[in-house]
């Protein structure tokens, strides 16, 4: 939905509702599976995690973008 720090402006911003309440505070913990999470009145979904054992090879950087152009990781992962 949104980064970190963009999340915090949300929150703060009360866009942010829990059980049809306004949140505004940074740190309110939920519980996904008894709360519902609203943005701008649309629902919030947990994404599903993937985990990836990947064997790096020599050569490729961790980096999502890279400025000098080398092949990065996510280059040999899928999109999602």
């Amino acid at each position: 939905m949104a980064s970190r720090r963009a999340s915090e402006q949300i929150i703060l911003a009360g866009r942010v509702q829990v059980n049809g309440q306004p949140v505004r505070v940074l740190g309110t913990r939920v519980d996904p599976d008894r709360d519902a999470v609203t943005l701008d009145g649309q629902p919030v979904r947990a994404r599903r995690k993937l985990y990836v054992a990947l064997h790096k090879p020599a050569g490729w950087v961790c980096s999502r973008r890279d400025e000098p152009g080398r092949p990065t990781i996510y280059d040999l992962l899928p999109k999602e």
